[in-house]
């Protein structure tokens, strides 16, 4: 299937430069995890849908955080939703707004204390992942 391409990556690109979070939502299937995989390639990429690594940010959410200390695409974190709390003093200490140290995939809204932006991508029939 070939990559549809997005005019929200520019947004999704300025909007990781003014905050240390981005949290991208929308229906299964719309091309939330290949839309951030493409837009930050860089970025180490952990799917907390898979059981051992759910199972290692749940009982160890310090250390699982601790291997990305330059940040990392989070998918599917509400399966983990603890790790947010983790999260947030990481955000909180680093001070650093024009660096993003994670991005999160996520279904649900998630709240960081207007630390993050929120890019919801709308349903539009097509499918991407």
């Amino acid at each position: 299937m070939p990559l549809i391409d997005r005019t929200i990556e520019p947004v999704l690109r300025t909007l990781a430069g003014q905050y240390p979070v981005v949290t991208i939502t929308g229906p299964r299937q719309s091309g939330k995890t290949t839309l951030c995989r493409t837009v930050f390639a860089h970025k180490p990429y952990a799917n907390l849908e898979s059981p051992d690594i759910r199972q290692f940010a749940i009982e160890d959410p310090r250390g699982f955080l601790a291997q990305y200390p330059e940040g990392a695409i989070l998918d599917e974190i509400q399966r983990t939703p603890d790790l947010v709390s983790y999260l947030q003093p990481i955000v909180d200490a680093s001070h650093k707004r024009t660096r993003n140290p994670f991005q999160m995939l996520v279904n649900i809204f998630v709240y960081l204390r207007h630390s993050g932006a929120i890019v919801d991508i709308p349903d539009d029939g097509q499918r991407g992942d």
